[in-house]
């Protein structure tokens, strides 16, 4: 995503989340969060409220800031598609992430 390349950015996110290690549950979630962020910026809505929800459930698990922190920049990339219903649930989910888990 750093070079604004984000269709190369899914299909690398996607082959290493599915060869993911379990013991990296939190960078796991990081990396969904940032799968979220290169859907949205491709325009695959529903793509990335499913990504997100994954990041959201490892998130909630793991307790990671991290992960809050991909979630919340995700956030404002949304921010055009509120009317996408799964956007909008997932607004609102995001916005009720607990202020323990603001980014540092």
């Amino acid at each position: 995503m750093r070079l604004r390349q984000p269709a190369r950015a899914v299909a690398a996110y996607e082959a290493g989340l599915n060869q993911w290690p379990s013991e990296f549950r939190r960078d796991q979630g990081v990396y969904y969060g940032r799968l979220a962020r290169a859907h949205a910026a491709t325009h695959a809505l529903d793509q990335a409220v499913a990504a997100a929800r994954v990041a959201l459930a490892i998130g909630a698990e793991t307790k990671s800031s991290r992960i809050a922190g991909e979630l919340r920049q995700l956030t404002g990339s949304l921010s055009t598609s509120q009317r996408h219903p799964a956007v909008a649930s997932l607004t609102e989910q995001l916005r009720a992430l607990p202020a323990a888990l603001a980014p540092c």
